[in-house]
């Protein structure tokens, strides 16, 4: 009903016995190496991430949603419309997107992982420009490649930080600083905060910051 017509011919249900051509493997990062992530059968995330797909496949999808051939435009008005919760307030969800402000520009996203991978779709609807990023690798790099990207179009999706404490942001750098080189200091953490994350926590992050080089 909706892959079909769409000719969206690499997007189906993921099945770990099937042989699919072009299918990639999920990583890990342990530390500066890089390992098989477990792999998670279908039925337990299910409407979550059960799906596969490649970048091709989703542009199509995002065109369909730009040209108005799957939904109307007043469906997806209401899938793109803040949800009002409890109490009158409104939560910056929508009906599975969420509803962001990159800079100076309105999106709507998501992003998704599992073991293995990480996924982003941001759509600057004002704008007409659609960043899609499928990663092979666990954790928060899909997010953080779809706005880089989206920055090289529009440059104030990021704007600078302006410097107006100079105090924290020397504080801040030395706690980069110390945890990239293992040696964090507990006090600068809050006692709930500390209890999650010393010591396998701030020793995994020492070994990622280690990964980017040199503090800028």
């Amino acid at each position: 009903r909706i892959f079909q017509p769409l000719g969206m011919t690499s997007t189906r249900l993921n099945d770990l016995r099937a042989v699919i051509p072009g299918r990639v493997l999920g990583y890990t990062r342990q530390g500066d190496r890089h390992l098989n992530a477990d792999q998670v059968h279908p039925s337990q995330p299910f409407a979550a991430g059960a799906l596969i797909s490649t970048v091709e496949d989703l542009a199509r999808w995002d065109a369909a949603l730009e040209g108005e051939t799957l939904l109307k435009k007043a469906t997806l008005q209401q899938m793109w419309t803040a949800t009002t919760v409890a109490g009158g307030k409104k939560a910056n969800y929508g009906f599975g997107w969420s509803l962001a402000r990159h800079g100076a520009h309105d999106a709507v996203e998501h992003g998704g992982g599992i073991k293995g991978f990480s996924t982003q779709i941001t759509r600057y609807p004002r704008e007409r420009l659609t960043v899609i990023v499928l990663c092979n690798l666990e954790g928060p790099h899909a997010g953080r490649l779809a706005r880089e990207i989206a920055a090289v179009y529009l440059p104030s999706v990021n704007p600078p930080i302006p410097k107006v404490d100079e105090a924290t942001t020397q504080k801040l750098r030395r706690i980069l600083l110390e945890t990239q080189a293992g040696a964090p200091r507990e006090a600068d953490y809050a006692e709930k905060l500390r209890k999650q994350i010393f010591p396998d926590g701030v020793r995994e992050a020492g070994a990622f910051l280690k990964t980017l080089g040199e503090l800028k």
